[in-house]
Formats: C-alpha cells, sequence, structure tokens
C-alpha cells in the first residue's frame, strides 16, 4: 500500500484500514510517501515504481520465459522527469 502522507482526501489511518483488511494476501507493506498527495504514480514516478517493482520481486512468482519486465526505475524516470 502506498500512501501520500499529505493527502487530503484520505487520511494515513485510511491507509493502515486499507493494509489491514488485505486478510488474504500473501504479503503487505505500507509505504508512506512524507509530503505526497492523492496521486503518488504521478508525484513521485520513480520512487514508488522503485518501491513497487522492490516489493513484488520479494513477493511475486517469478516471470515465466518470455514474459516481459517491468521497466526499470530509470525508465520511469525518463518517461516521467
Amino acid at each position: 500500500v502506498q500512501w501520500g502522507g499529505a493527502n487530503v482526501a484520505l487520511s494515513t489511518s485510511t491507509a493502515d484500514a486499507f493494509a489491514d483488511a488485505l486478510t488474504r494476501a500473501a504479503a503487505v507493506r505500507r509505504v508512506v510517501y512524507e509530503g505526497g498527495g492523492h496521486f503518488l504514480h504521478v508525484e513521485r514516478p520513480v520512487p514508488t515504481a522503485r518501491d513497487a517493482r522492490a516489493f513484488l520481486e520479494r513477493h511475486a512468482a517469478p516471470l515465466a520465459p518470455g514474459e516481459p519486465r517491468p521497466p526499470s526505475p530509470e525508465a520511469a524516470r525518463a518517461l516521467h522527469g
């Protein structure tokens, strides 16, 4: 769960409730980006992509041969500045 610490629409206590509700998830991690708002993927594309990728590399099933890999943080930076 990636959450903006300055999200005026939804507080960080909502992030806690959201993460707690994922009772059937194999793994849950809550990350609050201080100063971040509601659209973290737009506001902070590089750290959110980096953190999501790291989480998935630790917890997701390995890619099948020939399956495309997600973009690297460097590629995300090139796309979004």
